[in-house]
């Protein structure tokens, strides 16, 4: 093994998300933070060791595509009501949404991304809001059921 891929595997082990630091940085980060906070905590490529929040992160990860879902979601709310979706039982949802995560990814195709018949919102918008809703009926049902990871039909 040369040592520029014992460079890459030590850097690895210190931290897959680390890609633009040296393996040896994310160690000095590491043990800094060690040294305050007297274990190995969370240290970003930028070196910040503030601690992931994931709700906060997934806004800051998709800002725009977190835009175009609330702009879905606020239309749907006008269109049919506020958290309808919400109505439907988990196998029904599945269902139905599977199907719109379909019917957009076709229209897309078909029509281009922005979909005119519905306020002009974007088609991969209303695709991923109509797999969000999906995932959350399938994790209801997952919950409901105390299923195990295999995939709910």
């Amino acid at each position: 093994m040369t040592t520029s891929q014992e460079d890459d595997k030590e850097f690895r082990q210190v931290s897959p998300h680390m890609t633009n630091v040296a393996a040896e940085d994310q160690v000095a980060m590491v043990g800094v933070n060690e040294a305050i906070l007297g274990k190995a905590a969370y240290v970003d490529k930028t070196g910040t060791a503030e601690k992931p929040d994931p709700m906060r992160d997934v806004y800051l990860e998709f800002p725009l595509a977190m835009m175009a879902i609330a702009d879905v979601t606020a239309y749907g709310a006008l269109k049919h009501a506020p958290r309808g979706w919400q109505t439907f039982t988990p196998e029904y949802g599945l269902n139905y949404h599977r199907s719109k995560v379909g019917r957009h990814m076709l229209k897309e195709e078909l029509e281009g991304p922005v979909n005119h018949e519905d306020g002009d919102l974007l088609h991969p918008a209303q695709t991923v809001w109509n797999m969000l809703a999906y995932l959350e009926h399938f994790l209801r049902l997952r919950e409901e059921k105390a299923l195990d990871k295999r995939p709910v039909s």
